[in-house]
């Protein structure tokens, strides 16, 4: 149960207040973990475990699924999700015990399900490299990777050993083309361009490099010319493969919903002239 500005006891005695860096109006702060991988049990999705490297996002999406995990920390999710983050820090033995059993199990394990892995503060938190090193240190790892960050350019070389000792997959979020909407959308994510252009280098490094297409937002982001003019773009990349451009359900509670959506809601696209203005009209900025 959720306590509005109470820490979930697991929690709180996890938590340091003390700030490793504030930057751009965002602090962040150390969380003592115990592992970075956490087991996932849900039915609704492909994974078996997950790796966060981080709680709360600084790419500031409007759509975020996740941000309502800041309440188990005593935070308010709108405001406190993109601008203080917690670190995780220590876990090394348990994660690199975990990751050993799910490569013997062969189960699939998903970096960046909650939070980006390679937002801002890695450049100087290394906790997502960290990770890698461990799992570049195995063998029969399966290993699924999603980002929005231009930062996981710093980390081919881990990258490479993975994809030759492992099988590993990386999806570059990108759910438009136009650069005005999604700077409403995701205000601190890297532009369309340089999202492609990062996937262009991760697929002529010889990766499996997919294009994360999700959410799709009715009125928004669900115009077929725009769907049209981002896969074909992301269709010349030598190792992008029809299959490897997911679009899968997301479960968006009402407090995203409603700031995104039209009055019908996600569940009822209406393509009536005046729609979209409408929709983008109900957006920040």
């Amino acid at each position: 149960m959720i306590r509005p500005g109470v820490a979930a006891p697991a929690l709180a005695s996890r938590m340091g207040s003390e700030i490793l860096l504030e930057r751009g109006g965002v602090r962040y702060h150390p969380l003592r973990s115990r592992s970075l991988l956490s087991r996932c049990t849900s039915t609704n999705v492909p994974f078996d475990w997950t790796v966060n490297p981080y709680r709360g996002c600084t790419m500031g999406c409007r759509y975020c699924y996740a941000a309502y995990t800041h309440e188990y920390m005593g935070l308010d999710a709108r405001s406190a999700f993109h601008s203080v983050i917690y670190v995780k820090e220590g876990g090394e033995a348990e994660t690199a015990r975990r990751l050993g059993v799910a490569a013997r199990a062969g189960a699939l394990v998903a970096l960046g399900t909650a939070t980006d892995p390679w937002q801002p503060g890695e450049a100087s938190a290394h906790v997502t490299r960290r990770f890698l090193e461990i799992a570049s240190s195995l063998r029969g790892l399966r290993l699924a990777v999603t980002t929005k960050g231009a930062l996981v350019l710093r980390d081919l070389d881990l990258l490479r050993r993975i994809h030759e000792r492992s099988t590993l997959s990386v999806a570059v979020s990108l759910i438009s083309p136009h650069a005005d909407l999604l700077r409403r959308v995701e205000p601190w994510a890297p532009a369309p361009e340089a999202r492609l252009e990062v996937m262009r280098r991760l697929a002529t490094s010889g990766l499996d490099v997919g294009l994360a297409l999700a959410p799709i937002l009715p009125a928004l982001t669900d115009g077929e010319a725009d769907l049209d003019r981002l896969l074909p773009d992301a269709g010349e990349l030598p190792h992008l493969a029809r299959e490897r451009v997911p679009t899968p359900r997301r479960r968006l509670p009402a407090r995203v919903r409603r700031p995104l959506a039209p009055r019908r809601g996600l569940s009822a696209p209406d393509r009536r002239p005046g729609r979209a203005a409408a929709a983008q009209a109900r957006l920040p900025g």
